[in-house]
């Protein structure tokens, strides 16, 4: 499900909830495919119809150059938390590979270290991947995207038979039901099931890979 959906934010949605609730929630990837598969599907289709031209040039030439510009308005803000999201698992998956943890994990006392580091990463990744994009480099980015998502298909494979030693609890989460709340014990913050379901289906109809899925 999260490599159809190819996005931080569905990958953590469905990483945290298998994390807290296992296979209960596995319903709701089931239900939510037919709506995924129609979401991708019509965008294709508007691609292949109207070639190079992107979807709000479709929208202000077919429909309103006012619900165009109302779009594009939403959608520069709705992108704001994303991109801080995406940046967050980077810089903190790149500093754990280097043995630097968060202050959670790592103790107190390099709370402002950590913080420092992390922003220092963003302004890296954010002048490199900018970099990349005007400098004509678009073609190595998508050759190594492909790549990448090859080996997170094959990731994904391995996870998947290794958990068939599991079979009975991943047929039981298919059967929808909605786990209990539970306490998170180095917090005590409640972590909600109904909120990891919003997740998951949020990140099916997510207005980047609407907007921008071809």
């Amino acid at each position: 499900m999260t490599a159809g959906a190819m996005g931080t934010g569905s990958t953590a949605s469905l990483i945290l909830s298998g994390a807290w609730f296992r296979y209960d929630l596995l319903w709701v990837s089931l239900a939510t495919l037919p709506l995924f598969i129609i979401v991708m599907d019509s965008a294709s289709r508007v691609g292949v119809l109207y070639g190079n031209r992107g979807m709000m040039t479709v929208m202000r030439e077919n429909i309103s150059p006012y619900l165009a510009w109302l779009i594009f308005i939403v959608h520069i803000p709705l992108h704001f938390l994303p991109v801080m999201g995406n940046m967050s698992v980077m810089t903190s998956s790149f500093l754990a590979l280097l043995g630097v943890y968060p202050p959670g994990i790592a103790g107190e006392a390099i709370t402002n270290t950590y913080q420092v580091y992390e922003i220092g990463l963003s302004l890296l990744f954010a002048v490199t991947i900018t970099w990349l994009m005007v400098s004509g480099s678009y073609t190595v980015i998508r050759n190594v995207l492909a790549a990448l998502v090859f080996v997170l298909f094959l990731c994904f494979c391995v996870v998947a038979i290794s958990g068939f030693s599991e079979w009975k609890a991943i047929l039981y989460g298919f059967v929808p039901q909605i786990p209990e709340p539970l306490i998170a014990p180095d917090s005590g913050k409640v972590r909600s099931s109904l909120s990891s379901i919003i997740a998951i289906a949020g990140g099916v109809m997510a207005p980047s890979a609407i907007l921008g899925s071809y």
